[in-house]
């Protein structure tokens, strides 16, 4: 297995690509932190030239292979098992800050990228892969440049490119609308980004839905072979280990907060329970 960073490139480069809006990482051979979950504020566009790559996006299996394209939105949990031995990508990140100034210039194209949630890959035909890629290089060209339009123009090439993808998931056949029990797993998975830190408890986000618990937890039981209390402890899980291995800032009782616990012993119960070790474990052995 490929050694892991000890710094994630996208905390490294935090401010910088806060700064630019965006960044563009070419001819990308090794990803990140392998097998270590990670998530992100940002959005994340991966492009395949070759090779693959093994991974899971919110816990559920997930691959990419030569002229493939991934759109990671924002929060999801992301972890990369395995990358083959000639697998070569491009990735793009957004800063959050771009994101949402593009969703309020362009809501149709902020309308496309949230369809990514629940399917976060597109295969690509070569002629459709031999555009993308285009692209991404003209938006790696502009994002190096200080010219005083590049935000602008920044903007205008990510709602074309988005534009495109949506051409090609149509030409692809790939399908475009979420059954009821896709959509309801989409919906709560929202509701966790946005109330974890209120609640970890199935009769909260039951009540948000109208529904009693019990045929809640069914439904995202039967919709994703995983429980609803473990979607909710594995996404606390993952933003409380993403805090304790990249914000060394943060004492323990501090990333309890702001994961939803008031006391750092319930916080370190949890924890432990989760991942099988304490906090403190955790980061010593992340530093």
């Amino acid at each position: 297995m490929t050694e892991s960073y000890t710094t994630h490139p996208i905390i490294a480069q935090h401010e910088e690509i806060d700064r630019r809006g965006l960044i563009v990482f070419d001819d990308i051979t090794r990803m990140p932190l392998y097998d270590e979950p990670y998530t992100s504020p940002m959005l994340t566009l991966l492009l395949t030239h070759r090779g693959w790559m093994r991974a899971e996006c919110d816990m559920r299996p997930a691959s990419l292979h030569e002229h493939s394209m991934a759109v990671i939105t924002p929060h999801r949990i992301l972890c990369i098992r395995e990358t083959s031995a000639d697998f070569v990508s491009t990735v793009i990140i957004v800063s959050a800050a771009f994101l949402e100034r593009l969703r309020h210039l362009y809501p149709d194209t902020w309308r496309i990228i949230t369809h990514y949630r629940s399917q976060p890959d597109l295969s690509l035909s070569d002629s459709q892969f031999q555009v993308i890629s285009n692209m991404f290089r003209v938006l790696s060209d502009v994002s190096r440049t200080d010219s005083p339009r590049r935000t602008e123009m920044q903007e205008d090439l990510l709602k074309v490119l988005f534009l495109m993808l949506q051409e090609y998931s149509i030409a692809n056949s790939r399908e475009q609308n979420l059954s009821p029990r896709e959509e309801l797993f989409t919906r709560f998975y929202q509701a966790i980004e946005e109330h974890y830190r209120e609640s970890h408890e199935v009769q909260f986000y039951a009540d948000l839905f109208g529904l009693t618990p019990k045929h809640f937890a069914a439904i995202i039981k039967n919709q994703t072979g995983i429980k609803a209390l473990t979607w909710i402890n594995n996404y606390v899980a993952m933003h409380a280990k993403s805090m304790l291995r990249h914000m060394q800032q943060l004492s323990i009782q501090q990333v309890a907060e702001q994961t939803g616990f008031s006391e750092q012993a319930s916080f370190s119960r949890f924890f432990k329970t989760i991942t099988g070790k304490t906090p403190s474990e955790y980061r010593n052995q992340t530093n």
